[in-house]
């Protein structure tokens, strides 16, 4: 019960997995291009990241990445230039405690 209460369990991604699944996902599209099967799931995963990203969990990443890890460019090729630019300005907009 408590597991599938756990929303890291069953939908949401923290960012350092949602970067593995990426490269995971990116593999995936290029071995097969052709099935459309393969690239169907390719697309929901690409939402799936997407959609993960605008959570805090991912800015509060994005922040650490930059003002603890010191990293000046924490690129994500997963992520389209737009939901980019959300995820680092809500990593600039968080109140570090």
């Amino acid at each position: 019960m408590v597991q599938e209460r756990n929303p890291f369990t069953t939908y949401k991604l923290n960012a350092s997995f949602g970067i593995l699944l990426a490269q995971t996902n990116a593999i995936l599209r290029r071995l097969d291009p052709d099935d459309e099967d393969v690239q169907r799931h390719c697309d929901f995963v690409d939402r799936w990241l997407e959609w993960n990203s605008e959570e805090e969990i991912w800015a509060r990443t994005m922040s650490s990445w930059k003002n603890i890890v010191g990293d000046e460019d924490p690129f994500l090729f997963h992520l389209n230039e737009a939901a980019r630019d959300r995820l680092a300005s809500s990593a600039d907009d968080l109140q570090d405690y």
